[in-house]
């Protein structure tokens, strides 16, 4: 399958606050001018779920695209800059209740032009929870003809589906940096988790120390790629006493050692 006439734009929203955001939306703001900033018109399209832009001109035959591609409640509003069409234009400047409108009112105003012309196409509501991500992909596409946009936002669908939204999504963590996380709870009876992260594949072990040096249980003795790892340390009847154990990562030539405490 071609993947050409477009590129895809990823947008990664974080929700830092404790509470989750709704009625959220994302848009992508385009001011098209395609020849000489006149003469231009812009519409949706129905047919493919995108807004695109054309000069009325004979003589210039590229159109462009932008489409929502990572979900499907489409937004859209085209924009006659000078507000001739007897809609708010851009030239008085773009207030923040006209983004409002243009970003969050679905199909609000499916075309605009000929003239100086701009648009948004946008995508929404979305809920974003607590300490979540929410990605929001478009994609922008050029062509010669309605069919030619059809096609490459159609593949730029496709595209989007295969290509990853996030580490964690494909299941691996590879860190950039080499961690020996502290152990967890701490102090503890009878069980404890220890984590770990490293950078590069390696030989690593992980050994339980008492104060005198001596190694008192190994968890790990092993080649492992890199990644992020953990460890359940238990501690049944008389193995041990109560008091402060080290715990050592060791990994290509590098050393980490913290305390933990077990309390019986």
């Amino acid at each position: 399958m071609p993947y050409n006439n477009f590129i895809i734009l990823k947008y990664s929203f974080t929700n830092n606050t404790s509470r989750t955001i709704s009625n959220f939306y994302a848009g992508v703001f385009s001011d098209w001018d395609l020849v000489d900033g006149q003469n231009d018109s812009t519409e949706y399209d129905y047919n493919g779920n995108f807004g695109y832009a054309f000069h009325n001109a004979a003589g210039f035959d590229t159109l462009v695209a932008t489409a929502l591609i990572s979900s499907t409640n489409y937004g859209y509003w085209g924009i006659l800059n000078d507000g001739s069409d007897g809609y708010w234009g851009i030239y008085d400047g773009f207030t923040n209740t006209e983004k409002w409108q243009a970003i969050s009112s679905g199909i609000g105003k499916a075309k605009a032009g000929s003239g100086d012309i701009s648009e948004v196409t946008s995508g929404g509501p979305f809920s974003i929870p607590a300490g979540q991500t929410l990605d929001v992909a478009f994609a922008i596409a050029a062509g010669t003809s309605l069919v030619d946009l059809r096609t490459a936002i159609a593949n730029a669908r496709i595209k989007y589906q295969t290509i990853p939204t996030s580490v964690s999504n494909q299941n691996i963590e590879t860190p950039l940096t080499y961690n020996l996380m502290q152990n967890y709870p701490n102090p503890f009876n009878p069980t404890t988790t220890i984590k770990y992260q490293i950078a590069k594949p390696g030989y690593v072990t992980l050994r339980i120390y008492d104060m005198l040096g001596r190694v008192v249980e190994t968890l790990v003795d092993e080649t492992k790629p890199a990644g992020s790892y953990e460890v359940k340390f238990p501690v049944s009847g008389e193995q041990l006493a109560s008091g402060i154990y080290l715990y050592s990562l060791n990994v290509n030539g590098l050393t980490f050692t913290k305390k933990l405490v077990l309390l019986k």
